[in-house]
């Protein structure tokens, strides 16, 4: 009985709420480190695509890191996809040298992100299998030139850390490092229902 009382308190709230956003609607910093170099790309899922082309190299930058393209066309700082696939990828070059002596160099690579991401070479071989439980990636070359890696997402359809990520939005709660875009009046609200109901179980 107190189990369907607080399912029931949770839907008036949800159904109560006039502002709310969809829980898949997210972008995330991937960030890289070498001496005072920190460049950082977004990736993400939004109500609408959205790519920022990547401007011209900087001037004694230490370390490199893009997106490209899922064509493989252009190079990017911005890669926001449009929410609704079950697996997506994102492509990240990443280049450890800028200017001065090419040598053996190290461009440290971090993030925080959820459940369902890992980050592999081009050729799909795992790297990072749980990029929630490890949090950064040593790149290193002697030679200038950009390494290729995908970041691979696998969504659950209906798991508790959707139902905690909708919750958090909704009471405000939600992790600093990750932002909400463009999906500010639209929430799936069939789905929290249904995994509320699920956890309950």
């Amino acid at each position: 009985m107190r189990k369907k009382t607080v399912i029931h308190m949770i839907i008036s709230v949800l159904l109560l709420t006039g502002h709310m956003v969809h829980a898949s609607c997210w972008k995330a910093k991937i960030m890289g480190e070498r001496e005072a170099s920190k460049p950082k790309v977004l990736i993400g899922e939004g109500l609408e695509a959205q790519t920022f082309p990547y401007p011209p190299d900087p001037k004694e930058t230490k370390c490199l890191i893009k997106l490209l393209s899922s064509d493989k066309t252009t190079r990017l700082t911005t890669d926001i996809r449009q929410t609704g696939e079950q697996n997506l990828e994102w492509l990240l070059l990443v280049n450890p040298h800028g200017e001065g002596p090419i040598e053996e160099t190290t461009c440290t690579l971090s993030w925080s992100l959820g459940n369902g991401f890992s980050l592999t070479d081009f050729n799909d071989n795992v790297l990072v299998a749980d990029m929630s439980q490890t949090a950064t990636y040593p790149v290193s070359s002697s030679v200038d030139e950009y390494l290729r890696f995908k970041i691979k997402y696998h969504k659950s359809a209906f798991g508790l850390s959707a139902l905690v990520r909708n919750l958090q939005i909704i009471s405000g709660m939600t992790p600093s490092t990750w932002e909400n875009i463009n999906c500010d009046e639209t929430i799936d609200l069939a789905d929290t229902i249904a995994l509320i109901q699920q956890v309950s179980k």
